[in-house]
């Protein structure tokens, strides 16, 4: 599960990291208004969203109402913030949050709203069924793809690689990200082996124009495989 939090305030941001670090794969921190606001470019690329609001702060409604004027941003928030006013979590939910948390929080309640919300977000379960985009197949089962029905010899990295950036198609995903899913390692201490698995990668699944997709990288990001 690939988390974002988004912290206008100081506290409880350890807390989070804290909970989540035994349960998640990739947790991001974009900490006050500029960097937050930044997140706006790579909010499609986390499974959940934690907005830690730790006062009344109306930037954090403004970006979560830009959050949600992203046509392709589907991702669930949750909102945490002390907060006791009805009418303040009546605001977030109208932004378009899906949750709002009280704080101090109850760590074993947080945690199962947060799987709860990923369950939801995810109506079926892509180990369990093939893959099927565009002139492409994947094979989850026997780890194979196809594409317009001729089997691609991919290694087992290769083929995961590939499910990662075909079941995200339009999303950023980070090279922070990849290096712990793929070979357990941040992305800095492997960029060359990241680097080298795309562009082979690019080659035996001929991703270009002919296939109405591109592969491009996200400078100081990451890469996202696109639909042309």
């Amino acid at each position: 599960m690939r988390i974002a939090i988004l912290q206008f305030g100081d506290q409880c941001l350890n807390d989070l990291k804290a909970l989540l670090a035994d349960h998640v794969e990739l947790i991001e921190v974009f900490r006050g208004q500029a960097d937050c606001s930044r997140s706006l470019l790579f909010a499609n690329s986390f499974e959940i969203i934690l907005l830690a609001v730790c006062s009344n702060q109306h930037p954090s409604l403004d970006l979560l109402r830009s959050m949600r004027q992203q046509s392709m941003n589907f991702s669930p928030v949750i909102v945490i913030t002390p907060l006791v006013d009805p009418e303040i979590a009546v605001k977030f939910l109208e932004a378009g949050a899906d949750d709002v948390v009280k704080a101090p929080f109850h760590r074993g309640e947080l945690l199962m709203r947060i799987k709860v919300l990923h369950r939801r977000s995810h109506h079926y379960q892509f180990q369990e069924k093939d893959f099927v985009f565009g002139d492409y197949q994947f094979s989850a089962k026997s780890s194979f793809a196809k594409i317009n029905e001729k089997i691609v010899p991919l290694t087992k990295k290769e083929f995961d690689l590939a499910l990662i950036f075909f079941r995200n198609v339009g999303k950023s995903i980070s090279r922070d990200y990849i290096g712990k899913r793929i070979w357990g390692v941040e992305s800095s201490e492997d960029s060359r082996t990241i680097d080298a698995h795309i562009s082979r990668l690019r080659q035996k699944l001929h991703i270009g124009s002919a296939h109405n997709l591109r592969l491009k990288s996200v400078y100081n990001y990451g890469y996202r495989l696109e639909a042309i």
